[in-house]
Formats: structure tokens, C-alpha cells, sequence
């Protein structure tokens, strides 16, 4: 099942961190997007979009794997891709740095880490209930 923004915030505000909402610094032609919220520390950035549908959050899915895979997908990078269900999971290494966007539902998760602080990521979608 998909998280609501209300246990995301609650959820990373238990595990310390600083939650932000920032639904308004998105670009949102459309009107798709029903609640962004963002924490981060020095290591880990988290980005949590709710949106007014599959196909919308299934868009920026596509949008966010699109722009990480040409960024990062280079050299020694180890990525990995999943489908099944209402469910989209990417992830990869590389130079250091690690990130997964996932979608479930109309929901999307970004996360980035140092690859010495993917077990934060892995934590935090864990807690969500999404795969890692």
C-alpha cells in the first residue's frame, strides 16, 4: 500500500529528521501534485511527492529514472530496475553516491545518499513499507 504524506512526515520526523513541505517550489503545469515534502541532512536527501494520480506519479517516475540513469549511469555504476504491480524501484551506485526512485501508487520516494549512508535510505522506505 501507498504511504500518506501524514506518516512519511511523522515517520522521518521519528527518525530525526527536519521535515519540510515544499509542494509550492515544484513545477506543477498540470496540477498533479498534491504534497511534496523533503528532509535532509549533510549525507541523505529525501524527497516525497503525492500526486492526484497512478499515471501522474508513474510520469515523474519516469522523469526522475530518466534524469538519474543519464547523470549517474557511467563508468563503475551498478544499477538495477524492478517492475511489478503498481510498484517502480531504481536504483544505482556510483562514484560514492546512491539513489533509488520508487513509486507506489500515485506516490513517489527520491532518495540519495552516500553509499555509506544507503542503509538510511534503506531504513527509510523500509519504515514506509516500500522495497529497497
Amino acid at each position: 500500500p501507498e504511504a500518506t504524506p501524514e506518516q512519511v512526515g511523522q515517520m522521518l520526523t521519528a527518525e530525526g529528521y527536519t521535515v519540510e513541505e515544499t509542494t509550492g517550489s515544484w513545477k506543477d503545469p498540470d496540477a498533479m501534485l498534491e504534497k511534496v515534502l523533503h528532509a535532509e541532512t549533510g549525507t541523505f536527501s529525501f524527497d516525497f511527492f503525492d500526486l492526484k494520480t497512478d499515471k501522474a506519479a508513474y510520469d515523474l517516475w519516469k522523469q526522475l529514472y530518466g534524469l538519474v540513469k543519464e547523470q549517474m549511469n557511467t563508468g563503475d555504476a551498478v544499477d538495477s530496475s524492478s517492475t511489478y504491480a503498481n510498484v517502480n524501484l531504481y536504483r544505482i551506485e556510483n562514484g560514492g553516491t546512491y539513489v533509488a526512485v520508487i513509486r507506489v501508487g500515485s506516490t513517489v520516494a527520491y532518495a540519495g545518499s552516500t553509499v555509506d549512508g544507503r542503509e538510511a535510505v534503506s531504513a527509510v522506505l523500509e519504515a514506509m513499507g516500500y522495497p529497497t
